[in-house]
């Protein structure tokens, strides 16, 4: 099934808005600035990742958005693994889910925002799934990362609140 493609215009600052919600993307002042504050530094991901035994660790979000979450998380990991080259984590896992996928275009301009962000922008762009429900897995070699966006409403994409291998909270 089609997913329905969100309808945005972008403010005097450049800044996406959704219509259906009159709501930013991002922060009009720093989307990275908010970015590394809510949800890498939120999440205390660096510490975490230093402190991580196994090969792998995963992220899960809901909303994707113009994906700046993402790219600033895949460049915070490869930061860490150039740092850290003998660490036992080695790969990034991103899951996450978007109702209303951003065209093509309204990506592209929401994201040239962010020259430093320019390499991972540019294979998300090569990779963007096309509108259609259902699991999308884009591969970022150069960033150890895959990202799995489910496209469709999350309690359809994660029937009965489960993700793959594991139960979602109800608290």
């Amino acid at each position: 099934m089609k997913t329905r493609h969100a309808t945005v215009h972008f403010n005097e600052q450049g800044t996406p808005v959704a219509d259906d919600f009159d709501d930013v993307y991002f922060s009009n002042d720093s989307g990275i600035d908010e970015t590394l504050h809510v949800f890498v530094g939120g999440n205390s991901l660096p510490e975490r990742w230093l402190h991580h035994t196994q090969p792998h660790f995963v992220i899960a979000e809901t909303g994707f958005g113009t994906g700046l979450n993402c790219l600033v998380a895949m460049q915070a990991f490869a930061r860490f693994r150039q740092q850290h080259p003998e660490h036992p984590l080695q790969r990034l896992y991103i899951l996450t889910t978007e109702c209303f996928l951003l065209k093509h275009a309204d990506l592209q301009r929401a994201l040239a925002h962010f020259p430093g962000l320019a390499a991972g922008a540019r294979e998300l762009l090569r990779q963007y799934p096309l509108g259609l429900d259902g699991c999308h897995r884009l591969h970022f070699t150069d960033f150890s990362t895959t990202l799995d966006i489910w496209l469709g409403m999350c309690t359809t994409c994660y029937p009965n609140g489960t993700l793959p291998g594991r139960r979602l909270s109800k608290d």
